[in-house]
Order: C-alpha cells, then structure tokens, then sequence
C-alpha cells in the first residue's frame, strides 16, 4: 500500500477513469484493491500474486496521475482481504486517510499492535464491509 499525492485536478471522471483502467489491468494482473481519495491524496491498497502485485506497482510508479509515492507497507498477506474488488475508487475525508497512514499493518504477518489501530481494519470499517467479507 502507498500514499500520494494527486497531481492536477481530480475531477469526480478521472477517478472514474483512473479506477476503471486500473480494474482491468488488475483483473489480468490476478489483483485486487481498494484506491482511496480525499481529492487532494491518493492511499492505495492491494493483493494478491507476487508478480500481479509487482507488475500493479510498477504501473503505479510510472503513472502521472500523482507524485511524491510513499510505501506504507509492502507486507505479504495471509489470505486476500479483498477478494472480489479488482479496483474501486472512494472519496473519503483527509481524516479518513491519516487514520490508514497511521494504522498499525503488520498484523497482515500475525503481529499486533494494542497502541495502534488495525489497518485493515480502517479500510473495512470505510468500506463498510461485514467482518466476514475480509475474513476478520
């Protein structure tokens, strides 16, 4: 997962447009996600095999709708916690998105975090997804 920052306007059809490009390229890529925009950042989350999610994140780095990429985590999954989402883009509000920055993701590799709010968590709680959705 990573933040950016938008680059130029991010009109309500260049999200539409951007989510839609990359739901395809997902889908044959083998991965899923979640990008997520408070109209000014971008925070993106997805999963799945290591050469999708390699081939995800290169067209990521070399995309000019943003700048100033920051990794949150790289961690490997357990098991997919958005199995059906190619890719859907949500406008949240900034909270929303420091809220993600801020959470504790390494419980993705069995750790956890008393201090810190579950990552996953926040996106499920977003995406107003039941808990079994994601498998928490």
């Amino acid at each position: 997962m990573y933040i950016s920052q938008a680059a130029g306007d991010l009109t309500e059809s260049k999200l539409h447009a951007l989510a839609a490009s990359a739901a395809t390229f997902n889908r044959l890529a083998g991965v899923t996600g979640v990008l997520l925009t408070d109209g000014a950042r971008f925070f993106q989350y997805f999963e799945g095999p290591h050469d999708g999610v390699d081939a995800v994140y290169g067209r990521v780095r070399s995309s000019i709708s943003h700048r100033g990429l920051r990794e949150i985590s790289s961690a490997v999954v357990k098991s997919r916690q958005l199995p059906y989402w190619e890719m859907h883009a949500i406008a949240v509000d900034g909270g929303a998105i420091d809220r993600l920055v801020a959470a504790y993701w390494e419980e993705e590799r069995g750790g956890l975090n008393a201090e810190k709010e579950s990552g996953m968590m926040v996106i499920s709680e977003l995406l107003d997804l039941p808990r079994s959705y994601t498998g928490r």
